[in-house]
């Protein structure tokens, strides 16, 4: 029986590092879906940017990076589990009132900056606003490297994407690609 503990212990932390992939799954599957939407209510021109531009290169475009910043937010739940190496964590000082909240020095509360590393790991953002038979469906794609955190598991699923090529070279991050459709329903 004690021969068979480090056999349990590896294969639990193999179930643990595939159920987060499958956060990671789910998370960028409704980052892609939110980025969609984003899209679909912005006021951009279809031909303004073509089929297969990265949008992460074209955040000057405040339409265009609506999608980005949605994409970002999302994204960033996927980065709270990663190595916390220049995580900027910004002190937002709150003081209870009778009537609501009052933005003063009296209790500190903390949250996850808006300078957060998801900028950095996510690789591409692809749109297509002209999709479909009838040109009225958009098209999302995603490239983000999400953070492999669980030990021994993690090197072993992280060779097995370098030996696919969707591997960082740089630390324990694999590359995950999604991607959403949203018809338009309207004309």
């Amino acid at each position: 029986m004690l021969l068979l503990f480090p056999f349990v212990i590896l294969l639990n932390c193999f179930l643990i590092q595939l159920a987060h992939l499958f956060v990671c799954h789910q998370v960028m599957q409704y980052a892609a879906f939110c980025a969609a939407r984003s899209v679909l209510v912005a006021d951009i021109d279809p031909q303004a940017l073509p089929a297969g531009t990265d949008w992460v290169s074209k955040t000057a475009d405040p339409e265009a990076n609506r999608a980005v910043r949605a994409t970002w937010q999302i994204c960033s739940l996927l980065e709270m589990i990663g190595p916390q190496v220049g995580v900027e964590w910004r002190k937002l000082p709150i003081r209870f009132k009778k009537e609501g909240y009052e933005d003063l020095s009296a209790t500190p509360k903390y949250r996850y900056s808006d300078n957060d590393r998801a900028k950095t790991f996510l690789r591409h953002l692809y749109v297509n606003l002209q999709g479909g038979d009838d040109n009225d469906e958009v098209r999302v794609g995603i490239l983000y490297d999400t953070y492999l955190a669980v030990p021994f598991a993690n090197r072993i699923i992280y060779n097995a994407f370098k030996n696919a090529g969707r591997a960082s070279s740089a630390d324990l991050r694999v590359q995950l690609a999604q991607s959403c459709t949203v018809v338009r329903p309207w004309k």
